[in-house]
């Protein structure tokens, strides 16, 4: 039923809030964001026209027990904490983060994770389990790539 909680899960909530607008996306799943993009749609963002059709990748890597975000080569490129990411390599998001879409700062994520991302209710339909707080895989909000052996 609509407002009821989620029933919990394996993973953290992870919540994305535009700045501009304070519009809130859930991220329930491995999700594609972008313009138009079959996961996280920001099509209706105030600058939208910086972010990708398809921009970035957003996955919970359960060895490291944390989302991770992928820019799947996008035209204007993704900033995280102001750092530039390079194409195709999964950094680490951590509570309190600032995903940039884009150039010039137009399109300003805050990442929520874990309590901070709060409770999601049924009916929302970007909606993530209720999460326990994260442990923290920042050091002085340092961008953490994330390697793996092939």
């Amino acid at each position: 039923m609509c407002g009821e909680p989620l029933p919990s899960a394996d993973r953290l909530a992870l919540k994305l809030v535009d700045r501009d607008l304070g519009l809130e996306f859930w991220i329930a799943r491995d999700t594609l964001i972008g313009r138009a993009a079959e996961g996280v749609d920001l099509s209706g963002l105030t600058h939208s026209q910086v972010v990708s059709r398809s921009h970035a990748f957003i996955r919970w890597d359960a060895n490291y027990s944390t989302y991770t975000v992928t820019d799947v080569n996008s035209r204007n490129g993704t900033l995280l904490n102001g750092f530039a990411l390079t194409p195709g390599i999964a950094y680490a998001l951590g509570d309190g983060d600032r995903l940039q879409l884009g150039r010039d700062g137009l399109v300003e994520m805050a990442v929520l994770v874990g309590a901070s991302a709060g409770s999601p209710v049924a009916c929302n339909h970007k909606a993530a389990p209720p999460a326990a707080e994260m442990p923290s895989t920042r050091t002085q909000n340092a961008v953490l790539p994330i390697h793996r052996n092939a």
